[in-house]
C-alpha cells in the first residue's frame, strides 16, 4: 500500500504501529499524540479526521492482529491529545473499538477495553449518547473467557458507573430496552454485571428506576435461583431495595403490572425465589388493596399449595406468608363485589382455581378453599350460587377422603348451600341437577316445601354412603349427626326416609334404618326431636296405649306377669313383684267406649299398604341372601 494512503501517518510511525513488539507501538502512539496537538492548536479538523479514518479502517479493522492492537493504540492515544475536544469525534472514535471487543484475539480484545478506558476518561459525560452500545459490549465481555479481558473490562465498567452517578443526563427510557434484553442471560459473570448496575442506576437519585421496574422484574426474579451465592445475595439485596421503596412511594408502582409476574415466580419450586415472590405479592396486596382483586384466582393459584408446605425454615416461613395473604385476600372481598355492575372480581376464575385445590390437596389447603367458599356464600352468595354446579359435586366428594375436621367445615358448606333463600329461587337451580337427577326431580313432587339443593344434597349423601361403606361406617354417624345440628332433624329424616323407601339394595337400606334408629334413640343432637315424638298429640307418636287404663294395660300387666315368670328369684324378681302388687284397679271410661276410640284411631292407619310394604322389603332381602349365597365368590 502506498505512503500516502496512511497519511498524515509517517511511513515510520506506520511500521512501529503495526509492530509485534508492545514498546513499539507504544512510540508510535506517542507521536499520534503529539500530531494530532499540533493539529488541535491549528483546529485542522480535516487532518484529524483523516488520522481517525486511518487508524479506524486501514489499523483497526486490519486481517493483522498486530496492526489491530496499533490502530486501538493509535486511537485512544488521539483521544488524548484531543482532551474534551475528543466529544466532538467520539463516534470516529468509539466504533472501531467496539467492534474489536467481537475479535478472536483475546489481546485485541484487552486493547480494545484499554483503549475504551482512555476514551471515556477525558470525555465523561459526552459519551452517554454512546452508552447503550458501551453497555452491551460490557456485559459480552463481563462473561469473556479470557480473565485479563474481564479485568480490564471490569476497570472500565467501573469508570462507567461513575460517570452515570455524577451526571443527571442519563437517558434511562432508551436504556431499558436494552436491560430487559440482558437481563435475562444464563452466564454468571454477565449476571453479577447486569444486576450490580441496577443497583448502582437505582441508587441514583435523579434516576427513578421504580418506574421501569416491571420491565426487568421477572429477570431479576430469575436470577434469584442462580447456583452462585454471590449472584443470588446481590439480587436479593437489589429486589429488597426496591421493595421498600414501594412501601415508601407506592403511589409510583405499577402494580397490575408487577402482579402476574409474582405470580409466575410464587410457584416456583425453587424457595428463596417463592419466598421473595410471596412477600412482595403479600405487600402489594397491604398497599393496593381491592385495586388486587382481578389478580385474586392468579394469587390463590400460589397461596394456596403453599399453605401445606410447612417442612424446613423456607417452607415454614412460606406457609406463613401464605397464610397471611390469604386472610388479606379474603377481606378484600365484599358484599359490594355482589352487585352487577361491579366487574372488578372474576367469581368464575376464582371458582375454578378453589375447585382445582378442594379434592387432591392437602388438609391445610382444603380448610382454606372450604373457608373461601363459605365466605363467597355470605357476601357475594348471588355470583357464587351461579357455579354452584361446578362447586356442590365437588363439595360431596370431599367427604369421602378428608379429615374429620375438613368433613364438618364441608358439612356446614353444604347445609349452608341446602338452606340458603337464593337456592330456592329456580334460576339458581343448576340445569344439570333437574335434567340428570329423576330421583331429585320426584323428591321436589313429593317435598315441594323443602330447597332442590337439601333434595339433591340428601339424595348424593346416600349414594355416597351406598358406593363407599367405609364412609357409612367410619363417618355416617357424624354426618347425620351434624347435619340434624345444621338442618331441621325432622327434614333429614323425613327425606331420606322417603328416599329409603325406593332403595333396591336392601342390605343398604336395612344397614340405613339401623343407624337412623340409632342416632334417633341414643344421639343428644335429637333430643327436640325425640321429645317431639312423645308428645301423645302428635300424629308421629304411638300414642304407647299399653299405658292406657284399657284392655290394653291389661295386656300390659299380662306381658309383665309373663316376664315376671321367666325371670330367676333373684332382687330383680322381687322388684319387679313389688312394683305389679302397686298396681291400681282400673277405673275410667267404660270398656265399650275406649273400643269404639280405639278402632277410630286405627282406621287413620293404612294397615293393608303397610302390610304389604313389609312383604315387599322383606322379599327383597330374602332375594338378595340368595344371590350372596349362590355368588361364585362363596364357593
Amino acid at each position: 500500500m502506498a505512503e500516502k494512503d496512511y497519511a498524515p501517518l509517517s511511513t515510520a510511525c506506520v511500521r512501529a504501529l503495526g509492530d509485534k513488539i508492545y514498546d513499539k507501538r507504544k512510540a508510535a502512539a506517542l507521536e499520534i499524540e503529539k500530531m494530532v496537538k499540533d493539529f488541535a492548536a491549528v483546529s485542522n479538523t480535516t487532518q484529524i479526521k483523516k488520522l481517525l479514518d486511518v487508524l479506524g479502517q486501514e489499523f483497526a479493522m486490519s486481517q493483522n492482529p498486530n496492526c489491530r492492537k496499533g490502530g486501538l493504540i493509535g486511537l485512544a492515544a488521539t483521544a488524548i491529545a484531543l482532551g474534551k475536544d475528543s466529544s466532538v469525534y467520539l463516534e470516529e472514535l468509539t466504533k472501531p473499538i467496539l467492534a474489536s471487543f467481537s475479535d478472536t484475539d483475546a489481546r485485541v480484545r484487552y486493547f480494545a477495553c484499554e483503549a475504551l478506558y482512555n476514551i471515556v476518561k477525558v470525555s465523561r459525560g459526552h459519551i452517554l449518547p454512546f452508552f447503550n452500545d458501551i453497555f452491551q459490549a460490557l456485559s459480552k465481555l463481563a462473561a469473556d473467557p479470557d480473565q485479563n479481558v474481564r479485568n480490564g473490562a471490569e476497570l472500565m465498567d467501573r469508570l462507567v458507573k461513575d460517570i452515570v452517578t455524577e451526571t443527571s443526563l442519563f437517558d434511562l427510557e432508551s436504556f431499558v430496552p436494552l436491560l430487559r434484553e440482558r437481563v435475562y442471560t444464563k452466564n454468571p459473570h454477565a449476571r453479577q454485571f447486569v444486576v450490580a448496575w441496577i443497583g448502582v442506576l437505582d441508587a441514583v437519585p435523579d434516576i427513578d428506576m421504580m418506574l421501569y421496574l416491571p420491565e426487568f422484574l421477572d429477570g431479576l426474579f430469575q436470577m434469584l435461583s442462580d447456583p452462585n451465592q454471590e449472584i443470588k445475595k446481590t439480587c436479593e439485596t437489589v429486589l429488597g431495595e426496591f421493595l421498600h421503596n414501594i412501601i415508601r412511594n407506592p403511589h409510583k408502582a405499577d402494580f397490575p403490572a408487577m402482579t402476574n409476574i409474582l405470580v409466575t415466580h410464587a410457584l416456583d419450586s425453587d424457595p428463596l425465589l417463592q419466598l421473595t415472590a410471596l412477600i412482595w405479592l403479600k405487600e402489594f396486596i397491604s398497599l393496593s388493596s381491592r385495586t388486587m382483586l382481578p389478580f385474586t384466582s392468579g394469587i390463590l393459584t400460589a397461596v394456596l399449595p403453599s399453605l401445606s408446605n410447612d417442612q424446613g425454615v423456607s417452607n415454614r416461613n412460606i406457609q406463613e406468608t401464605a397464610k397471611a395473604m390469604n386472610s388479606s385476600m379474603m377481606k378484600l372481598v365484599t358484599v359490594e363485589d355482589d352487585a352487577e355492575d361491579n366487574t372488578g372480581l372474576d367469581t368464575g376464575s376464582l371458582v375454578g382455581v378453589l375447585m382445582k385445590f378442594l379434592n387432591g390437596s392437602s388438609g391445610p389447603t382444603q380448610l382454606a378453599v372450604l373457608n373461601w367458599i363459605q365466605h363467597l356464600l355470605s357476601v357475594i352468595p348471588r355470583k357464587t350460587f351461579r357455579h354452584m354446579e361446578e362447586i356442590f359435586p365437588e363439595l360431596l366428594k370431599v367427604l369421602s377422603n378428608a379429615t374429620e375436621e375438613v368433613t364438618l367445615l364441608t358439612l356446614d358448606i353444604l347445609a349452608e348451600v341446602s338452606s340458603s333463600d337464593i337456592g330456592q329461587k329456580k334460576e339458581n337451580i343448576p340445569h344439570k341437577l333437574l335434567n340428570e337427577s329423576k330421583e331429585v326431580r320426584d323428591l321436589m313432587g313429593q317435598m315441594s316445601s323443602l330447597s332442590p339443593y337439601f333434595l339433591y344434597f340428601m339424595a348424593a349423601l346416600l349414594a355416597s354412603l351406598r358406593k363407599d361403606g367405609h364412609l357409612l361406617i367410619d363417618r355416617g354417624s357424624l354426618i347425620i349427626r351434624r347435619l340434624c345440628i345444621l338442618l331441621q332433624a325432622e327434614n333429614v329424616y323425613r327425606c331420606m326416609s322417603v328416599i329409603l323407601l325406593q332403595e333396591k339394595n336392601a342390605q343398604f337400606a336395612t344397614k340405613m334404618v339401623q343407624l337412623l334408629n340409632d342416632i334417633l334413640l341414643t344421639s343428644t343432637e335429637l333430643f327436640q326431636l325425640r321429645s317431639q315424638l312423645r308428645i301423645l298429640r302428635t300424629k308421629a307418636n304411638l300414642r304407647l296405649q299399653l299405658l292406657e287404663e284399657t284392655d290394653a294395660g291389661r295386656h300390659l300387666v299380662s306381658a309383665l306377669y309373663g316376664l315376671l315368670m321367666l325371670l330367676p328369684q333373684t332382687e330383680a324378681f322381687h322388684a319387679l313383684r313389688r312394683r305389679l302388687e302397686c298396681i291400681p284397679r282400673p277405673h275410667g271410661p267404660s270398656r265399650l267406649d275406649m273400643l269404639e276410640k280405639t278402632e277410630a284411631s286405627m282406621k287413620e292407619i293404612p294397615f293393608d299398604s303397610l302390610l304389604q310394604h313389609f312383604l315387599d322389603v322383606q322379599g327383597k332381602q330374602q332375594a338378595q341372601r340368595l344371590l350372596y349365597s349362590s355368588s361364585p365368590l362363596q364357593n
